[in-house]
């Protein structure tokens, strides 16, 4: 993997009383090089690409799919309420259409309540996992660092311009996944004896 190098100028200032900065002399002008070699890592293809984590996948997809079933039915309920609302306008009385008005609210609200529920399935399992495999990426992050003698890691999420030569994401997962194997296949044998039991 090719490694950025980075330069950093060291100059030195002498400011007076009065913050004047001093002629620097030559020596003062000559630059302190020092050569770092960095990377930068997205933690959350731990979470979509590691072996253990698809162990997961086709349980949280299968919860994901049954919210988004109510979900739909739910909406189509609404539209339906929607249209008979506006079908009343003028035959039905003010208390009727005000309990109509106050099922719809409700009926929206469930579905925002679904919404939630959908974008907390996945937080719950990405929260699970860090606090069961943390150390253990940690631990892969830090054999990775070691073998490419790296100063510095950075979060790639928080990067405005990369290059790709960098990502380190691809090595890390590799040595999650070895560092990971043994509890691989138990949790595996684990889902597996679930199943048939089913």
């Amino acid at each position: 993997m090719k490694l950025i190098k980075l330069w950093f100028m060291a100059t030195v200032l002498t400011v007076t009383g009065a913050a004047q900065a001093v002629e620097l002399n030559d020596a003062q002008k000559s630059m302190q090089m020092e050569q770092l070699t960095i990377g930068y890592m997205f933690q959350e293809v731990l979470f979509e690409q590691s072996a253990i984590a698809k162990l997961y996948k086709p349980s949280i997809e299968a919860q994901n799919r049954k919210i988004e079933q109510k979900g739909n039915e739910l909406i189509a309920e609404l539209q339906e309420m929607q249209k008979t609302y506006k079908n009343e306008q003028g035959i039905a009385t003010d208390q009727e259409l005000q309990v109509m008005q106050q099922e719809m609210k409700q009926k929206e609200y469930d579905i925002q309540v679904l919404q939630q529920q959908q974008q907390q399935l996945y937080a719950n399992f990405t929260q699970s996992f860090s606090q069961q495999f943390g150390s253990v990426y940690s631990s892969a992050l830090e054999l990775v660092v070691k073998e490419k003698q790296l100063d510095l890691v950075f979060d790639g999420n928080n990067l405005l311009h990369v290059n790709e030569n960098l990502n380190i994401s691809t090595d890390v997962l590799k040595k999650f996944d070895e560092l990971t194997a043994a509890s691989y296949e138990q949790l595996k044998a684990q889902l597996e004896s679930q199943k048939a039991t089913q």
